[in-house]
């Protein structure tokens, strides 16, 4: 029997409550409809440093949106910028496999042979013979001067073999090691 009593007090609260808060409704949309809507504050004039400040943060979030990254690699990949010693060894053996090097020019009897290395192939060719794997042929060689001319007019000189892994880096001054300044953190 109770429990009817306590159905009908929710009923009649929740009743009550829709009534005040549509009355709540309509007074407050009536105070609203009455605001004149001109403000009182519209002839009161900004500080022209604040609004130009105000200005550029808006154009500032305009560009920040309207930015759009056009680049194919990752720009926090740090080897974009600095290369690493890897990178450099590909690079020299990519560059030492497209060279045509001279190793050496002998005389046998009255025929010069020169010792020309591309493609990783070394080969010895006389003079007139076209290199395997190009288009070009030796012209003339040198062996006192260890020099060759190939068809095309290159003068290739016998240089000392330098190993791939043998990268030159820079070379610091005791000064340099212990400058604090020079050190990234």
């Amino acid at each position: 029997m109770e429990y009817r009593y306590v159905k009908d007090l929710a009923y009649i609260l929740l009743v009550a409550s829709i009534i005040f808060l549509a009355v709540f409704a309509i007074k407050h949309y009536n105070t609203e409809r009455n605001v004149d809507p001109k403000s009182l504050y519209a002839e009161q004039e900004v500080d022209s440093n604040l609004l130009r400040k105000a200005i550029e943060i808006e154009q500032g979030i305009k560009q920040r949106k309207e930015f759009s990254f056009s680049i194919t690699k990752d720009p926090l990949k740090q080897d974009i910028i600095l290369p690493q010693k890897v990178d450099e060894i590909k690079l020299r053996l990519q560059k030492r496999y497209n060279q045509i090097r001279l190793y050496g020019v002998q005389k046998f009897g009255d025929k010069l042979m020169v010792g020309i290395e591309h493609k990783d192939l070394e080969s010895q060719y006389g003079i007139g013979e076209q290199i395997q794997g190009s288009n070009l042929k030796v012209r003339s060689a040198d062996p006192v001067n260890q020099t060759a001319v190939l068809s095309n007019g290159t003068k290739l000189v016998v240089e000392e073999r330098m190993d791939i892994y043998d990268i030159p880096s820079e070379k610091k001054t005791p000064a340099q090691d212990d400058d604090i300044s020079n050190q990234n953190y």
